[in-house]
């Protein structure tokens, strides 16, 4: 059946890795008590249309499982999703996204500390180009209060991607994030300075180049959590590498606000958006640098609790998903109804 639709499933090496990640889950609810999950399906169904093509009909499913173990002062976390997308109900336009992750929390004394583990399998199919994008980061992040309601707070993580789209590349990148966190009622705000070295090596054994360079910058969040939800970044990075030898300002904002408008009816919008000034203009995108795990979405969402475990909702937004070759985009509007189903 796979043959016959000629779908991509991920190389053997990421599906050890999803392979781990449920034997280290299974094996954790055996040996921890107090475990709380919850599981998720959704199915959305509606209209939209990629840049210069004709209105297409959507149909999405989400699969969301997740569950947490408590015990003393630390806490153990995993998270499943998949969602599989059709375009006319056509393999042939079609996507799948598939993560998986596994988290650990720990306080000691006044320190807390987190460890983290993401994988990550993207596949897009438009007529006869496929697009594949596997990454996964390992992230360790301390906390420790320094005044009461201020915090400071560092992470260190690594960055992995093999792309097999037009670059046919791997990226290799270690980051390092600190910053202070204040509260104050019930703001959060924070700020510190990105840092990230990076390596390229293009997959073709033919081509013996790479690509090295370094990105650094600022970050300011603020979140709040009352009447509404609100929650926002901003990232100022600037970009210089070998290979292409100029310094390049990138945005990245993101903004996430959520209200209820009655005990029944919900409304959601919801954008993060990454601008790059100026563009990359090459042909060699076998060396060229995109983020290890970037998407362009805009959207608002309005919904309404049906029971305590089922909502309806209508969405309106915009995805992008950002290739390395700027000549294409996986991009397009959507105007979609659904279901959204919950067993906790």
């Amino acid at each position: 059946m796979i043959e016959r639709f000629n779908i991509r499933l991920p190389s053997l090496a990421r599906r050890k890795q999803f392979a781990a990640l449920i034997i280290l889950m299974l094996v954790f609810q055996q040996l921890i008590a107090g475990q709380t999950g919850k599981f998720q399906i959704q199915s959305e169904s509606g209209i939209g249309s990629f840049k210069g093509e004709s209105v297409k009909i959507i149909w999405r499913s989400r699969l969301n499982a997740e569950q947490t173990y408590r015990w003393r002062r630390s806490s153990f976390n995993w998270k499943l999703f998949y969602q599989p997308e059709l375009f006319d109900f056509s393999i042939k336009s079609s996507s799948q996204r598939l993560r998986g992750s596994i988290r650990f929390n720990n306080r000691f004394r006044q320190w807390f500390w987190t460890m983290q583990f993401q994988a990550r399998y993207f596949s897009y199919r438009l007529d006869e180009q496929t697009f594949n994008w596997q990454s996964g980061n390992l992230t360790v992040e301390v906390l420790r209060p320094v005044k009461p309601k201020i915090f400071w707070d560092i992470q260190v993580g690594y960055w992995y991607r093999d792309s097999d789209d037009f670059s046919q590349q791997s990226l290799n990148a270690l980051i390092l994030q600190q910053g202070i966190s204040v509260r104050h009622n019930n703001m959060l705000y924070q700020t510190g300075t990105y840092t990230e070295r990076f390596k390229i090596r293009p997959r073709f054994q033919a081509i013996t180049k790479s690509n090295s360079g370094y990105r650094v910058g600022l970050f300011f969040k603020m979140s709040a959590v009352k009447a509404i939800i609100f929650n926002s970044s901003y990232y100022l990075i600037y970009h210089r590498s070998e290979f292409y030898n100029r310094t390049n300002i990138e945005h990245q904002f993101k903004i996430l606000i959520g209200k209820w408008l009655s005990p029944d009816w919900s409304l959601l919008f919801f954008t993060y958006i990454t601008k790059r000034q100026p563009k990359f203009n090459t042909n060699e995108t076998e060396l060229l640098y995109a983020p290890a795990d970037h998407q362009n979405r805009v959207y608002f969402k309005l919904g309404r609790d049906i029971s305590k475990n089922r909502e309806f909702y209508l969405k309106l937004g915009y995805e992008q998903e950002v290739l390395i070759k700027g000549d294409y985009e996986w991009s397009y509007w959507q105007l979609l109804a659904g279901m959204n189903f919950r067993i906790k």
